[in-house]
Formats: structure tokens, C-alpha cells, sequence
């Protein structure tokens, strides 16, 4: 604890998260919990984004150790992850938001590696007055109670200001009903709906066979309807495997979202597919059988008696070098990860999962895209009790600093037992910053595979047709706008569009994220016209992008030597692969993409990037496969 001195000069520190306009006390230092450009109450202004991403390494493995400390908390004489055993071997730990490290919306993660952040600088600045004015009632009680524990003086302000009424965790209709009413729904409408999960045909295997898994988007509708099966995620492996396996099971796992299949189209699709002897498409969700159901609600009994064994979780809730009670931003999380609608939901997908492993014959290699999703902690622990084939997992995008599930403390790849992290037998490096990147989180040398790219095989004739052209030409440059699939970050950048960018100077064109359409009224109003054709054609014609900094096809164009202009509100951290490369533009405001405009313009030099590793014959997808 800091001890105040009786008598020195107080110090005041404002914690603003936007602009506060009916706030008239005087402050030593402001520090802006969200980027309000332009705002400032104090001579000495702290943006807390900026500390953060000035020491990206730390913070990230704070967070981290706070997960893992967590998770080894001794409660009752046993560690949190003991605590959430479901069975001998494997903890629903791994299955919990928390436990994940799972990043959405009303994630915690943000708020907390921004209290981690705050807390440091608050020390270093000497502070003994603690203002924050905003709406955020959780981060509001992690501060108030780190003062108490400093014996800082702490002053709540509510702006004034209609845009602060609303917290950051606002509550739902959903949020409404108790936990345990909302599990019971969800497990009641599962069975209701069962009906339309087809039971897959026996596939006649045998000793030489293969299972793949991946996400049921982004495969040509119609090659499935003549049997083949073209996916952006695999370009041209299921040939491959198909030249070297004898037989193939591949398992899909049913996207959601407004442009996703319905179950009833997924498995017409599947149907197509499976019309080969030696292939059989499935979805990889289950009816769920009398025996699952025998194991699913035991389960979740015992998760409820774990639960109230753990009530005491909530006052350790902190990282061991922090004075922040974190609970008041998981609580929410926390509780519905093991009593709400994600818990049942994840221990049906277990369940189910184990079930689907167990009834298959011995596969000689399973390869699965890798994202550290509970079907995958689901799928590694099924693995290892029925199969003893190799357990391969791939990463399919770029790797992105920030992006949490991705990564453990490293005390968890080591651990003994239901402690250990779930993790596959080998991990597939795309590119020389993926390799480094899995070695700096603790992934052994030796089970890092380094093959080619599949995701980004289309990428490579385009690079070997622009490499190294200078643009030089009489029409306007060529932009292209990338939305993204969040509708409100899409819905910014276009608005941030329309007043930063003189759209009759160029040639402008938008292509919507596949989830998430837009308004072609809207675009045409503010310049835009609307592609809807695949992203390798568009890139081959684009001499400037503008894309969200979450938006995967920017490190494409980056590949291609585009000039790269990403949007990021500079709130939150920075989600894009290309946050470190120096070549990249991230602007926040129309000024900001008026002035990348125009430097963009006096630079179109497309000269390539290397980035990911390419070779359209998968040589090394071919040796490494004809090895097992």
C-alpha cells in the first residue's frame, strides 16, 4: 500500500474517457481512457492507448499471467482449474471465456490491460486525487477500489453529455433472465431443433485415412453442387490430400452470421460433396444422443456446485504485482461461462465433439484451422482418448499482436496434468513472423511445422504480374474501400470516407466484408460503387486501400505493394497484423485520410512486400504429408 504524506501538495489526475465538457475542476494531468483528440484539461495530457502500445510486450504478458494466475488460485485446497473438472482428465476452464481468452465485444480485455496501464502510471505520477468522469460503471469500481486501497482520494463524475448514459456493458433482454433459466432454453431448443440434423452415411475407411476440419464459409456454392469442394481457406489441398489419403472426412463447423447457411442448406451442400466413394462431408454439430445427454447435464450440475465453491474467486480476482480487483469486469463472463447459455452451449459442443472423434476409425493425420476455439479444446482432448493420429493445427490468417486467444503464459504449454493448456501435436507457421511469433509464446521448435500459406496462394500470381511496377498512368489512382464485419466499425470508416476524400478525383470502389452487407444507396451518395467480385481481381487494380485495421485482406494488398491506409479509432488497441509496418498508414479522422490521400498519391510505387510463404505446387504441404 502507498502511504500519502500528511502535508504534501495534492495531485490531481483526471481519467476522462471522451470529452467532458461540464467538468471545470483544475487538474495536474488528464489521462484519456478512450483517444479524444483535441481535448485537453491539463498542460500534461496521457493518452493511455499510446502507453500501452509503447510497451506492447508487457502488457500483453501481464494480461496473460493475470489468466494464468487466475486459473491456479488455491480455493478451498484446490486450484480453480482443479475446481472445474468435468472429466478425469480436462477442466471446463479451457472452455470459459476467461480461461480463452476470448475477445468480442463486451470483452473485458480491453479495460483490463488499460486499468493495468492506468495503475502504473497513476504510481509513477505521484497521484493522491483520482477524478474519473465516464459511464463505465465496471471500470468506475476497479479504480475506486484501487485508490482505497493507495488511500487516494476518489471522485466519480458522470459527463453530462447523452453519449455517457449508456455503460459499455449495458444489459440485454437476455441479460434479464438467471443463468440457469437461460442454459435450460438453450439446452430444451437443442433438442426441440434436432430434427434437422441429418445422420452422416458410414464412410467404409480404411487404415490410410484423413480428417480435416474447417469453418462451412467461403467455399464455392456451386463447385460443391458438382461434387468438388474449393475453399479459400485450403486453395488446392483437397486435391492433394485426396492424391495421398485414401480416404478423407471432412468436418465443417456450422458458421453464424447473416449471410451464413441454414443447417438445412449446410447439409444439402454436404450431401454434394460426399457423392466421391472415398469423401464424406458432415457438419460437424451432432444430434445429441441419450447417452450425451447423460454426461451434458451431470456436467453442468457439477459446474454449478464448482460455482459455489468458487463464490470466494471474486475477491482474489487480481494479477499478483496489481492492486486491481478485476471482478467487477468479468463477472459477467465469468457467470455465464459456467451457469449461463455459454456453458451448456460449450458443453454440448464437448459432448458432441468427443462423440464424433470416438465413432471414427483411426485417422492417420487430423489437420483443423487453428483459433483457439472451445470445439478445439474439445477436439484435442476427444484426439488424445480415441485417436493416435497426428493433431494438426493451422493458423489460417496473419498473426495479430492483440488478438489474446492466440496466446498462453507459458507456464500453461508446461504444466501437469488438466492444468496443461489443450494444444495439438504440431502448429503450422505461414510465414517468418508466424514462426517467431509461436516461439515467443513458448511453442517448441520442433512442433512448428513451416508450409506454405494455403489462405493466401491466390496472392502469389499477382505478386509475380507486380512486382515492382512503377504506376504511371493518366487516369485517377484506384481506391478501394474494405468494410469490415463489424457494421459500426464499417459504418465509421464510411463516414470518415465521405468527408475525408474527394471521391470525383479517383476511383472508388467498396467491397463489404461477406458478413456484413451494406446500403448501395448509401455508397452511391458518398462516391462509392459497389463490388461484390473476389478480392484477388480487385487488388491487381488497386493502387490505394482503405480497410478497417481488423480487416485481413489489408496485409494482401500490403503483400502487393498497395499503399495501405487502415482505420482505427484509436480507442481500443490495435488488432491489425500490420500495426508494426512501417509502410502502413492508420489514420482516425476524415483530416487524417485527407492528408494519407494525398501522400498515398505522390508515392503509387507497387513494389512487392514479402510476407507470407508461396508456392503454388504446396511442395512442402506435399513432403510433409507423404511423411506420415
Amino acid at each position: 500500500m502507498t502511504d500519502i504524506n500528511i502535508g504534501v501538495k495534492d495531485f490531481v489526475v483526471l481519467i476522462h474517457e471522451r470529452e467532458v465538457l461540464d467538468f471545470h475542476q483544475e487538474v495536474d494531468v488528464a489521462i484519456s481512457w478512450n483517444d479524444s483528440p483535441g481535448f485537453q484539461l491539463a498542460s500534461n495530457q496521457i493518452k493511455l492507448i499510446q502507453v500501452i502500445e509503447d510497451s506492447a510486450d508487457e502488457y500483453r504478458e501481464k494480461y496473460l499471467k493475470l489468466v494464468y494466475e487466475i486459473g491456479s488460485l488455491n480455493i478451498n485446497g484446490k486450484s480453480v482449474v482443479e475446481q472445474l473438472r468435468i472429466e478425469h482428465d480436462f477442466s471446463f476452464w479451457w472452455l470459459t471465456l476467461f480461461g480463452l481468452r476470448r475477445w468480442n465485444d463486451k470483452s473485458g480485455t480491453t479495460d483490463t490491460i488499460k486499468l493495468l496501464a492506468l495503475e502504473t502510471e497513476l504510481k509513477r505520477l505521484g497521484a493522491n486525487q483520482v477524478v474519473f468522469a465516464g459511464a463505465n460503471r465496471q471500470v468506475e469500481k476497479c479504480i475506486r477500489g484501487l485508490c482505497l486501497k493507495n488511500s487516494w482520494t476518489f471522485t466519480f463524475h458522470r459527463p453530462l453529455t447523452s453519449a455517457h448514459h449508456v455503460t459499455t456493458q449495458t444489459k440485454s433482454a437476455k441479460d434479464l433472465v438467471p443463468n440457469f433459466l437461460g442454459a435450460m432454453f438453450v439446452l430444451v431448443r437443442q433438442l426441440l431443433s434436432q430434427g434437422r440434423i441429418k445422420k452422416a452415411a458410414p464412410l467404409n475407411q480404411t487404415g490410410n485415412a484423413a480428417l480435416v476440419i474447417d469453418y462451412f464459409n467461403g467455399f464455392d456454392h456451386a463447385a460443391s453442387l458438382r461434387g468438388e469442394y474449393v475453399s479459400r481457406y485450403w486453395h488446392k489441398l483437397p486435391s492433394l490430400i485426396q492424391s495421398i489419403f485414401q480416404t478423407i472426412t471432412w468436418f465443417h463447423v456450422q458458421d453464424v452470421g447473416p449471410n451464413s447457411l441454414s443447417l438445412i442448406d449446410a447439409q444439402k451442400h454436404t450431401e454434394h460433396l460426399s457423392s466421391r466413394p472415398s469423401v464424406a462431408h458432415e457438419i460437424l454439430e451432432t444430434r445429441i444422443s441419450v447417452k450425451q445427454l447423460s454426461r451434458i447435464i451431470p456436467s453442468y450440475v457439477r459446474l454449478q456446485i464448482s460455482c459455489f465453491r468458487l463464490r470466494g474467486v471474486k475477491n482474489k480476482f487480481k494479477l499478483s504485482e496489481s492492486q486491481i480487483n478485476f471482478w467487477p469486469i468479468f463477472k459477467r463472463e465469468w457467470n455465464d461461462s459456467l451457469r449461463g447459455t455459454t456453458a451448456i452451449r460449450n458443453l454440448i459442443t464437448f459432448y458432441g465433439v468427443s462423440e464424433k472423434i470416438k465413432h471414427l476409425p483411426q485417422q492417420k493425420v487430423c489437420l483443423y484451422l487453428m483459433e483457439n476455439q472451445p470445439w478445439e479444446m474439445a477436439l484435442i482432448h476427444a484426439w488424445r482418448s480415441y485417436q493416435s493420429g497426428k493433431l494438426v493445427g493451422i493458423p489460417h490468417a496473419a498473426p495479430k499482436f492483440w488478438e489474446m486467444r492466440r496466446f498462453v503464459d507459458p507456464r500453461s504449454r508446461i504444466e501437469n496434468g488438466i492444468g496443461q493448456f489443450p494444444q495439438p501435436d504440431l502448429v503450422v507457421s505461414n510465414s517468418t513472423i508466424a514462426k517467431s511469433d509461436l516461439l515467443s509464446n513458448g511453442v517448441p521448435l520442433d512442433n512448428i511445422l513451416d508450409l506454405e500459406a494455403l489462405a493466401f496462394q491466390h496472392i502469389e500470381p499477382l505478386m509475380l504480374n507486380n512486382n515492382s511496377k512503377v504506376v504511371v498512368s493518366n487516369s485517377p489512382p484506384k481506391i478501394s474501400v474494405l468494410g469490415d464485419f463489424n457494421a459500426e466499425i464499417t459504418d465509421q470508416l464510411l463516414s470518415i470516407f465521405e468527408h475525408g476524400v474527394d471521391s470525383s478525383k479517383y476511383q472508388c470502389v467498396f467491397k463489404p466484408h461477406p458478413m456484413c452487407p451494406v446500403n448501395k444507396n448509401r455508397l452511391s451518395e458518398i462516391g462509392l460503387e459497389l463490388f461484390t467480385g473476389e478480392i484477388a481481381p480487385l487488388l491487381a487494380e488497386t493502387d490505394i486501400m482503405i480497410a478497417t485495421s481488423q480487416t485481413s485482406a489489408a496485409v494482401e494488398g500490403f503483400c502487393l505493394g498497395i499503399q495501405i491506409i487502415l482505420f482505427h479509432n484509436r480507442n481500443g488497441l490495435n488488432m491489425s497484423p500490420l500495426k508494426d509496418a512501417r509502410e502502413v498508414v492508420f489514420i482516425s479522422s476524415s483530416n487524417e485520410l485527407r492528408d494519407a490521400i494525398a501522400t498515398s498519391v505522390q508515392h503509387l510505387v507497387n513494389s512487392q512486400r514479402p510476407y507470407f510463404t508461396l508456392d503454388d505446387s504446396l511442395g512442402r504441404w506435399s513432403a510433409f504429408l507423404r511423411s506420415l
